[in-house]
């Protein structure tokens, strides 16, 4: 009986053995570190190859931040919601919900009762799903969907009958107010600051990286909330 020949092993088996290893061991936080670094490489050479500066500009920076952040908070709300037991289908709903209670609570006491009234809102459509899932039984699918549905037609009633004639009030929106919270500002990373002229410059890498930094923790404004 012939003995089995064992496979060859290449240079490129044992490399590619050693990378997923590394990368197995590596601790969580420094494979995100290596992933947003990855990331910022790729759109440093888009930007140096197609000559689009705003890719990695502050302003797309702070711009990104501010659209993920909403999306982002509520995607940790449904999180949690999982790592209980619930799934949680409404989140759009308890978004919607929150959003009706910062223009009320803005309008009327100021952007801080806003930020309150957000919290509030939202809060009464977790326990509508709480209470519908938990305490009657209602499959979390359909209460998740139902309370979509529900909060969408409550605040634009809500908001028809409350904001509509009030300034620029309508079904969908609600009327502005003219308070100003304040302005965060680093020294050295606004306008004027030695990073913004270093961005001017787009030069690979250095320009973007300029350009990351003051998007993400240069200038954060709080005003007209």
């Amino acid at each position: 009986m012939s003995g089995a020949t064992a496979p060859a092993v290449t240079t490129a088996d044992v490399t590619a053995t050693g990378l997923a290893r590394w990368w197995t061991n590596a601790p969580k936080s420094r494979r995100s570190v290596y992933i947003a670094a990855a990331v910022f490489l790729v759109l440093s050479i888009v930007q140096a190859i197609t000559g689009q500066h705003d890719l990695t500009s502050a302003f797309t920076m702070t711009a990104t931040i501010r659209l993920m952040l909403p999306i982002a908070m509520a995607g940790l709300g449904g999180l949690v919601a999982e790592r209980c037991g619930i799934v949680n289908i409404g989140l759009e709903g308890m978004m919607i919900l929150g959003t009706w209670g910062c223009g009320f609570f803005g309008y009327h006491w100021g952007p801080v009762a806003g930020l309150l009234g957000a919290a509030f809102g939202g809060a009464i459509g977790g326990l509508i799903h709480s209470l519908a899932t938990v305490t009657f039984g209602v499959d979390h699918v359909v209460s998740g969907v139902a309370l979509n549905l529900l909060a969408f037609g409550w605040a634009r009633f809500l908001a028809g009958s409350l904001f509509k004639g009030r300034g620029s009030g309508s079904e969908t929106n609600s009327p502005g107010f003219d308070t100003h919270v304040f302005t965060l500002r680093i020294p050295g990373l606004g306008d004027g600051g030695p990073l913004a002229k270093l961005e001017k410059h787009h030069w690979p890498v250095l320009s973007d990286l300029a350009g990351v930094v003051r998007g993400t923790v240069g200038v954060w404004r709080f005003e007209q909330l």
